[in-house]
């Protein structure tokens, strides 16, 4: 399955992305590629996940839910984040 995670241009570290080494941002703009990419990206996905409305321990629960697992599969205390409550 494909995973889309979906972020706004505008959301915390996507401002701070470089457009250095990468023409296509560098000639076109993120937003622009955006507009032309998106279609794309959620023609090919499986599933849409919005990461930044939930915490990343939720985001994983489900979207491993969406793909068949079972919950009592799922060992979320072994996963580390950079910062607690940080947004994928």
């Amino acid at each position: 399955p494909v995973v889309l995670l979906e972020r706004g241009l505008d959301e915390r570290g996507v401002r701070e992305l470089s457009c250095e080494g990468r023409p296509l941002s560098q000639a076109r703009g993120p937003e622009q590629l955006r507009r032309e990419r998106e279609p794309l990206y959620r023609a090919w996905a499986d599933i849409v996940a919005k990461p930044c409305e939930q915490g990343p321990v939720e985001v994983a629960r489900t979207l491993a839910l969406r793909l068949g697992w079972r919950a009592d599969e799922l060992d979320m205390e072994g996963l580390s984040w950079q910062e607690e409550g940080a947004a994928l």
